[in-house]
């Protein structure tokens, strides 16, 4: 067993026989989450069993573009269009930058990082992506701009033939644009321009498989609202399966709740598995994109607290 830590968040990293038999036991109070990586199929039903959740390493997020406002909600739909009528009377004017030089991924990031800098865990992926955004034409920024000509906002992805789908990997608007929704708008205008591509399907980027650590809870539920569904990405990169086991001790450096996606017992798609010290907790925020009903998991708040002491 070796115990990884990442800004205080400390796994302890497992094979099956040391997570089944307690060997973390004794450092349970260092601990929020015991994991086992690729563990074998054969072994799953008795990790459950032990209160694990079997689960892809990562959760991509699809749409396809048939149909795709369609198949919104009556009250997303009134929430896109209002979007939209709120950026034209703006004067906002819309964009496909293509091919996206150093000026504009540079521009871009300025926007990215304050609202990187928002957050609890922010990792500046766009950052890390700039010179291959810059050296790879295939990119494309939708782009939003006030009637100055400064940004509001702007998703940057590229078409990805393998998954049939154009990706979206990174997105950033400003504090105003975000409270009226704009990333809405910029996520259906990349919709339409997967269709211009001939591509059947829009992604709205890759997450880990742990949502309350770097990736909150919100980002899941306002995904699942704009129409994307949290899928295993081997469903259509077969190559890329990744799978683990978690079992969540403590919720001390997650946020309440943390939301994991696991693979359903059943063998059929996902289910998602809420974490929280409440037990009443309200899941409606959370049955949007998975055909299971989601299933919370009680932490008692004094348990995390003596396995804090401990």
């Amino acid at each position: 067993m070796k115990i990884k830590e990442y800004l205080g968040f400390r796994v302890a990293k497992c094979d099956v026989d040391e997570a089944l038999t307690g060997a973390w036991r004794d450092r349970a109070g260092e601990i929020d989450i015991v994991r086992v990586s690729a563990p074998p199929v054969t072994a799953w039903p008795r990790l459950r069993r032990a209160g694990f959740v079997c689960k892809p390493k990562l959760i991509r997020w699809y749409a396809e573009v048939d149909g795709y406002r369609e198949r919104l909600s009556r009250k997303d739909r009134w929430n896109l269009r209002n979007a939209e009528r709120l950026a034209e009377q703006a004067g906002l004017r819309g964009e496909v930058v293509s091919p996206i030089d150093a000026a504009f991924m540079d521009e871009f990031l300025e926007l990215y990082k304050e609202r990187i800098a928002e957050m609890r865990r922010g990792l500046d992926v766009a950052g890390g992506i700039r010179d291959s955004v810059i050296a790879d034409d295939s990119y494309r920024a939708v782009v939003a701009r006030h009637p100055d000509g400064s940004l509001a906002g702007a998703v940057i992805g590229r078409p990805f033939a393998g998954d049939g789908a154009f990706r979206v990997n990174v997105s950033a608007v400003t504090p105003h644009w975000r409270k009226a929704s704009l990333t809405r708008t910029l996520y259906a205008r990349a919709a339409e321009l997967a269709r211009e591509h001939g591509l059947p399907r829009v992604s709205a980027g890759t997450d880990p498989n742990v949502f309350g650590l770097i990736a909150e809870p919100g980002l899941y539920s306002f995904k699942s609202r704009l129409g994307f569904r949290p899928t295993a990405p081997e469903e259509l990169l077969p190559d890329e399966a990744e799978h683990e086991a978690d079992l969540v001790l403590r919720l001390d450096q997650l946020s309440d709740p943390a939301l994991i996606v696991g693979y359903a017992e059943s063998g059929d798609g996902l289910v998602l598995h809420v974490f929280s010290h409440d037990p009443d907790l309200d899941l409606r925020h959370y049955t949007a994109g998975l055909a299971h009903a989601p299933v919370l998991h009680h932490l008692p708040q004094e348990a995390s607290s003596s396995c804090r002491a401990g």
